[in-house]
């Protein structure tokens, strides 16, 4: 018996330490997917994950991610325009798209206007003080062009009294900022994820970035991609420097709505949805109006 008891004992000690170790691979897996995906879930359903309390960002303000995509692996594929609106709040209001593929297509002012009136519906408000407009300028978007978008953006800030400013983002720039190494102690200071730099050499440039590398106990994960936004029209009874804390403050605060990779571009989630949005509507052919969903189930 004795000596079956010290098998016992044996194998009840290699039985604990698998468990261990799957309880710390467990604790891996939270933290590594688990969680984060968690969160991904909670704010692409019109949730608000922890950390991002109201407040932060002006109450009287609008956010609108407006983008313009066309399948360049698709032969004459029509031009997809989508916009996302979320309110001060941090909360997800409507969609709304369409596919210039016929006259009859709904320009940029209308889909604006359409989706202002479920604004309406949705929080019983009449009038705001801003509507900041994000706009994806991507790649070879000709300047004449985002003239004819910014008209219409700011037309339709009047439907709600409001003050426009118009900033467009691009995510392909190559800058890369640090600040020492985070694992040595004595050269490097740890700094939020989620940093803006307002002083550029174009003061109406705002770089959205996070300065230091993403480690891990395996090692290096990788540099978050720095995202330039450019206030490129404002209402002229607004100050540059009051412009510039607008979109700083409420772009560093939008960036951490959408939970997506620490490795991923620092986007506003209005417009990581609006991206999202479009790439669908063009695999689908199906447009999206402000009443066709109450969240964002496209994600």
């Amino acid at each position: 018996f004795q000596a079956e008891d010290g098998i016992r004992d044996v194998e009840r000690s290699r039985g604990l330490g698998d468990v261990y170790k799957r309880q710390r691979n467990d604790n891996e897996l939270e933290s590594e997917l688990i969680r984060p995906l968690f969160l991904q879930i909670i704010s692409k359903c019109g949730g608000q994950p922890y950390g991002l309390q109201p407040g932060f960002v002006h109450t009287e303000l609008l956010f609108v991610g407006i983008d313009k995509y066309k399948n360049p692996f698709k032969y004459n594929s029509p031009l997809i325009t989508s916009i996302v609106l979320f309110d001060s709040n941090g909360s997800y209001i409507c969609s709304a798209s369409e596919i210039y593929d016929s006259p009859q297509a709904k320009d940029l002012y209308t889909l604006l206007k359409e989706s202002f009136e479920k604004f309406k519906e949705k929080t019983g408000k009449k009038e705001l003080k801003y509507i900041v407009y994000f706009f994806d300028s991507g790649i070879g978007t000709k300047e004449e062009r985002i003239k004819e978008d910014v008209e219409s953006c700011k037309k339709a800030a009047q439907l709600l009294k409001a003050s426009h400013i118009f900033v467009t983002v691009n995510r392909g720039i190559r800058y890369r900022l640090y600040r020492g190494d985070p694992r040595d102690t004595l050269s490097a200071k740890r700094v939020s994820s989620f940093t803006a730099a307002l002083e550029m050499s174009n003061p109406n440039e705002i770089l959205v970035v996070a300065t230091e590398p993403i480690f891990t106990e395996k090692g290096e994960r990788g540099t978050p991609r720095p995202v330039l936004y450019t206030i490129f029209s404002y209402d002229k009874r607004l100050k540059i420097k009051e412009v510039k804390e607008i979109i700083a403050k409420s772009a560093v605060w939008l960036c951490k709505h959408s939970w997506i990779s620490p490795s991923a571009p620092r986007q506003v989630v209005p417009l990581f949805f609006a991206n999202k949005l479009s790439r669908l509507v063009s695999a689908t052919g199906l447009r999206l109006s402000p009443d066709m969903t109450e969240a964002p189930l496209y994600l």
